[in-house]
């Protein structure tokens, strides 16, 4: 337990004396996930000799900056550049190489070793794709479930449901298929000046014949 300067005097000796409760001083230090912790460790330190290590990185990508992607992707619309990027990233990243590249640099090893599972002989990293399609899917799933029990969307699926709403545009029923701003994207031209037209009463034959010409 680090920064234990901040606690009471009495609570560090309760706590000391407790067989499954392991109390660090200030100046000691623990590994958590594979990167060092401690009150007096600077973040240098922390990651220095962490990033040097590929069993680190992994630990880093599971466990820290995977599951940020994975929370953020659940309600966004990842397009397959994106996706790109990300692969080349993590590619990057695994190497230690320059994670702002544009471009996958040399490897060590195949790509498709990455996500290949550790019982075939690979990293086990989640495919970024699966997994972000995995995870609009299970949003998805749950989020009808609840409608049909309380006949109303929950309000955690209102990030979810924009973005359902935005891909499926006017196709389906219900308030996704009738939504006007949806409709009015996808109109055609002549649909979107007759709408217009209409709304401020000015639509006539005649003006309809003139658009067509």
């Amino acid at each position: 337990m680090p920064f234990t300067h901040h606690a009471l005097r009495a609570k560090i000796t309760a706590l000391r004396a407790t067989p499954d409760f392991w109390l660090l001083g200030t100046a000691e230090s623990v590994k958590l996930l594979g990167v060092l912790q401690g009150a007096t460790i600077t973040a240098e330190t922390r990651f220095s000799q962490v990033l040097m290590k590929l069993r680190a990185r992994l630990a880093i990508l599971r466990s820290i900056l995977l599951p940020l992607l994975w929370y953020t992707a659940s309600v966004t619309c990842i397009t397959a550049a994106m996706l790109r990027e990300v692969d080349v990233i993590i590619w990057n990243f695994v190497n230690a190489k320059d994670t702002d590249s544009a471009t996958a640099a040399p490897g060590k090893f195949d790509k498709a070793w990455i996500n290949t599972s550790v019982s075939q002989g690979g990293l086990g990293l989640t495919s970024p794709k699966q997994f972000i399609q995995a995870t609009h899917l299970k949003s998805l799933k749950d989020a009808i479930a609840a409608t049909c029990t309380r006949s109303a969307p929950p309000r955690w699926f209102g990030p979810a449901l924009a973005l359902f709403t935005e891909g499926l545009g006017p196709n389906g029923h219900g308030q996704a298929g009738t939504d006007p701003r949806l409709l009015a994207r996808h109109a055609s031209p002549l649909e979107r000046t007759t709408s217009g037209l209409r709304a401020n009463g000015l639509e006539t034959t005649s003006s309809r014949n003139a658009f067509l010409k």
